[in-house]
């Protein structure tokens, strides 16, 4: 019995404290809130992923999100829109076009290991999605976008993706 209480005490206790505002390691740099607005031709980019890459790589901490209706992400380091670390980021915006296999979604009630075979079979001759957007944006070696984030003042970016050869 005095084993089953410790059990569902050492239980309770794991999950009372899942999700606290603290970062899981306490040496964790703490994070400003900060957003980004993604705009390509002049209209919001919905379904970007936006990743803040520290341009010093050695101890820089990511931060990233991905773009709403609005063409906004709040970004996320740690837990969910909680922001990013002071630091300076180089950007990168990748929206890669979604192709899904013509393959019957029926099957996946009526037979999911037929649909599985078939999704597989599919995904093995599919060729690799398309960047629907400039690639120069999607590697830190091409990107010429930066954002700093500072522990004062709004941590609030824009950036209108343009046409064009890499830098």
């Amino acid at each position: 019995m005095k084993r089953v209480v410790s059990v569902v005490v050492a239980i309770c206790v794991f999950v009372s404290t899942c999700g606290c505002g603290e970062p899981v390691n306490p040496n964790a740099r703490p994070t400003y809130k900060a957003s980004v607005l993604i705009r390509h031709n002049g209209k919001p980019v919905e379904g970007a992923n936006v990743v803040f890459n520290p341009i010093d790589s050695t101890g820089g901490v990511a931060a990233y999100g991905r773009t709403n209706s609005d063409g906004v992400a709040k970004l996320t380091t740690y837990r969910d829109a909680d922001g990013a670390v002071e630091d300076s980021f180089k950007v990168t915006v990748v929206k890669l076009e979604q192709r899904m296999p013509d393959v019957p979604k029926e099957l996946l009630k009526s037979d999911p290991e037929r649909y599985d075979e078939l999704m597989i079979a599919a995904g093995a001759k599919a060729k690799p999605p398309a960047h629907l957007l400039p690639s120069k944006y999607a590697s830190t070696k091409t990107t010429d976008l930066t954002a700093e984030v500072r522990t004062n003042g709004e941590n609030s970016f824009e950036f209108e993706l343009t046409e064009g050869l890499s830098k």
